[in-house]
């Protein structure tokens, strides 16, 4: 496996994973709990997208600290949402977009993430032009606050948008998650008003959150990329 570090901080680590720099740049958000997913993943897109592109993955050490736009104190299993999502952004634009475009000048940059990685992605083209689309694969929008935020913001660059959410997902137990699919769907509907949409691609998957997540990641890529 090829393990070509491109920046590491306190808050990610940033690998290319392609033997190549060459086609549109994918960025996906993981962490090390997933182990060699990255890795099927790409294979896997490489496998059937048949168009050449790069892969890079995003480990980030803290997804409820780095990936959560605003804090939120939840009653979820102990869990506190930080809120330092522009702690990430900020060093992505200043310090990965740069080294990117360094080996790809004229790319295409997408970002790529499942649950809060999705959410993440998803609100880093509302605080940001650097990135030319994202998957938002299975998207944590049941996050408190985010209704209100999408109903009052516009997209920052013109850009392509996937999005996708398990059935079965609004059938938890936590109040807070329940609202996760009507929020989906405000979601689209928002985003096909929105001026700097380019593509926009919704899809329903069966199960719930936790069901085939690896290959909802990688259809949401694939359409990016292809």
């Amino acid at each position: 496996m090829i393990d070509n570090m491109i920046a590491e901080t306190n808050e990610y680590r940033l690998k290319l994973l392609s033997s190549t720099w060459s086609g549109p740049v994918v960025i996906y958000i993981s962490n090390e709990q997933f182990g060699e997913a990255g890795e099927k993943i790409k294979d896997e897109v490489e496998l059937i997208a048949g168009v050449s592109f790069t892969f890079c993955e995003l480990i980030v050490s803290d997804w409820d600290r780095y990936l959560t736009p605003w804090e939120v104190k939840a009653n979820m299993k102990g869990r506190i949402f930080q809120g330092q999502a522009a702690v990430l952004l900020h060093s992505l634009e200043t310090n990965v977009v740069p080294k990117i475009k360094e080996h790809v000048k004229n790319a295409k940059i997408y970002i790529a993430g499942y649950s809060l990685a999705g959410l993440f992605a998803l609100w880093s083209l509302y605080e940001s032009d650097v990135f030319d689309g994202a998957a938002c694969c299975s998207g944590s929008l049941w996050y408190p606050g985010w209704k209100e935020y999408a109903t009052q913001h516009n997209l920052k660059n013109t850009c392509s948008i996937y999005l996708s959410l398990g059935k079965k997902e609004k059938n938890t137990k936590h109040p807070m998650v329940r609202n996760v699919e009507d929020n989906m769907k405000l979601q689209y509907e928002r985003l096909k008003q929105d001026s700097c949409i380019e593509m926009l691609q919704m899809d329903w998957h069966e199960g719930g959150h936790f069901n085939n997540t690896e290959e909802r990641i990688e259809m949401g890529i694939r359409w990016l990329v292809a």
